[in-house]
């Protein structure tokens, strides 16, 4: 996030964007639960554009994760992922795995959701 507020929106987009996809989908749980944690910060410092057509799927994914841990953590933060998008983008890709999250089987899943 630090090196995006420090470079130009091209370079961002070339080099930075990969590395941040990258890890949101790594094998590793571990990985991808910082993500998730900074998930809203990424969005503010890339813009409404990147987050929209690049991000939001990715975003998507970590709330479906196979980890609770993971969900738990992106849902904790779907209220400010979602002021980084326009409404649709809220009520087409956001708003469906939300819903499912409500009847997720971990309690902490949704537990995070109630406390948004």
């Amino acid at each position: 996030v630090v090196f995006a507020k420090l470079v130009d929106d091209s370079v961002t987009k070339e080099k930075i964007l990969p590395i941040i996809l990258s890890l949101a989908t790594d094998k590793s749980w571990r990985v991808r639960w910082p993500v998730a944690d900074k998930f809203h910060e990424i969005c503010h410092t890339l813009g409404e554009d990147l987050t929209a057509s690049d991000l939001a799927p990715v975003y998507v994914k970590l709330l479906a994760d196979s980890e609770s841990e993971v969900r738990t953590v992106a849902g904790s933060r779907v209220a400010e992922v979602a002021k980084c998008l326009k409404e649709k983008a809220i009520l087409e890709q956001l708003l469906p795995p939300v819903q499912k999250l409500t009847r997720d089987s971990c309690e902490h899943v949704r537990s995070s959701l109630a406390q948004v």
